[in-house]
């Protein structure tokens, strides 16, 4: 069974565990007091997302009656915010190595590398996010779920690099930049390890 699915089915069981004491807990509050149950159940890392190195985060949260409909929300709130924030990390990189460059003509060069990031947005697969946290507050008839998923830029900067390579008049442009060319020696080392990751795995396979 895939891991992810493993992680939010144990969350899940644990969750209906505790949903019928919490139910009659939650039903004899008032307003108030029920608003500041959910702030003070609101996990942390909804008011500030981790920080990693090459790494973006983002959060999401749901309310359902039907905890797997609630869990299915929460993650696909957390989804369109990852693709989002991952364009931000793009454009900030990009707008970097024009800053290096300070060409003439440096509006135009912008607007290209706007195209560039996105047409990568456009190609990137969230689907290769990883869930870190999840949590399920039962709240009267009522599941909140808060999701906190993880996504490893190592993808989304080949893709950039790729794109801006493609359109030749712009790699020359911008290989001068230290951060472009920083980056794309991090895309190459990435490329081998993957290369040699997905050789030992074929010659395990032969082995067996």
């Amino acid at each position: 069974m895939n891991i992810k699915k493993i992680a939010l089915a144990s969350t899940a069981i644990v969750a209906l565990g505790l949903a019928g004491c919490a139910n009659k807990e939650y039903a004899s509050m008032t307003q108030p007091e029920k608003v500041a149950t959910t702030v003070d159940k609101m996990p942390k890392w909804m008011e500030k997302l981790p920080s990693k190195e090459d790494s973006v985060f983002s959060a999401g949260t749901a309310v359902s009656t039907d905890l797997q409909m609630s869990l299915d929300k929460s993650i696909l709130f957390a989804k369109r915010t990852l693709a989002d924030r991952i364009g931000g990390e793009l454009s900030t990189q990009t707008k970097h190595f024009v800053t290096e460059v300070g060409e003439q003509g440096e509006d135009a060069i912008l607007l290209e590398m706007e195209q560039a990031t996105r047409n990568v947005v456009a190609q990137i697969n969230v689907a290769g996010y990883h869930p870190v946290e999840t949590k399920i507050v039962p709240t009267g008839k009522y599941f909140r779920t808060y999701a906190l998923l993880e996504y490893q830029m190592g993808e989304a900067n080949r893709l950039l690099v790729n794109e801006i390579k493609k359109n030749r008049a712009l790699y020359a442009r911008l290989r001068s930049s230290v951060a472009f060319r920083e980056l794309d020696n991090q895309v190459d080392s990435k490329n081998e390890r993957d290369n040699a990751k997905a050789k030992l795995e074929v010659e395990a396979i032969k082995s067996q």
